[in-house]
C-alpha cells in the first residue's frame, strides 16, 4: 500500500515518522508513540452522514442530484481508481499532473479544497473537469453532458 501524498512511504508509521522528522523538523519519535499515532488514525472515522449508505451510495434522502451523480460516477469509470466504500486506492497513479500521486480518498472531499497536490484546483466543479478530460484522453469512450458533470458534483458533494 502508498501512503503519503507520492505514495512513497512504505507504511503509515513510516509516513507519520517522516512528517514529523522531515517536515517538523521534530525529535525521533519512540516506536510506543508512533504505534500510538497509527491506533489514533485508523480509530477515525467519517462523519455520520444521512445522505450516504455505508457502501458510500447514496442513501433514500439524498438529493435526487446526488443520486444521479452516483450514476456518472460508474458510468463515468471513477471507481476504477476511488474505489467505494472509502472511495481511494492504495497505489499511485499518473493523471497527467506532474507525476505519480497516491489516489486520494473522495470521502468528505467537499470539505478538503483547494485540490490536488499542489492546490491547483479551488472548486470541485474545476477538478472534475480536469478529470474528465483526462479519462477522455486516455480513451473513456462514455459521454458526458455538463448536467452529468454538474450531477458528479453533487454527488461528490454528499460524500
Amino acid at each position: 500500500q502508498a501512503f503519503s501524498w507520492a505514495g512513497t512511504a512504505p507504511s503509515l508509521q513510516a509516513n507519520m515518522r517522516a512528517i514529523i522528522v522531515n517536515r517538523m523538523k521534530g525529535p525521533e519519535p519512540s516506536p510506543a508513540a508512533l504505534a500510538a499515532l497509527e491506533a489514533y488514525v485508523r480509530a477515525l472515522g467519517y462523519p455520520a452522514n444521512s445522505n450516504l449508505n455505508a457502501d458510500g451510495t447514496p442513501s433514500a434522502s439524498a438529493p435526487a442530484a446526488a443520486k444521479r451523480g452516483y450514476d456518472v460516477f460508474m458510468r463515468a469509470g471513477c471507481q476504477a481508481c476511488h474505489l467505494p466504500p472509502t472511495f481511494d486506492k492504495k497505489d499511485v497513479e499518473d493523471i497527467f499532473s506532474g507525476g505519480k500521486f497516491k489516489v486520494p480518498s473522495l470521502r468528505v472531499v467537499s470539505q478538503t479544497a483547494p485540490y490536488f497536490h499542489d492546490g491547483r484546483f479551488a472548486t470541485l466543479e474545476q477538478t472534475v473537469r480536469y478529470m474528465w478530460d483526462y479519462q477522455q484522453k486516455a480513451g473513456v469512450t462514455e459521454k458526458l453532458t455538463n448536467n452529468d458533470l454538474r450531477d458528479l458534483v453533487e454527488y461528490l458533494r454528499i460524500l
